[in-house]
């Protein structure tokens, strides 16, 4: 995983943020993340809404 992060631009983005982002990159889903970074699935929609709202500045899908 460490070389994955290594390829992301400076983001503001935390440790599971980013984690969570290279996984759903690889093709995951929100289940498989979960699995993978031991934490519920709940938990990693929060992380991807955070991220979304990060780098592209939207505070969710409704506009």
């Amino acid at each position: 995983m460490a070389e994955r992060l290594s390829l992301l631009p400076a983001l503001p983005l935390t440790q599971r943020e980013a984690d969570a982002m290279c996984w759903l990159a690889s093709g995951k889903t929100d289940v498989a993340i979960a699995t993978l970074l031991a934490i519920s699935s709940r938990t990693v929609h929060k992380h991807l809404e955070q991220i979304e709202r990060s780098v592209c500045g939207t505070r969710g899908r409704r506009q």
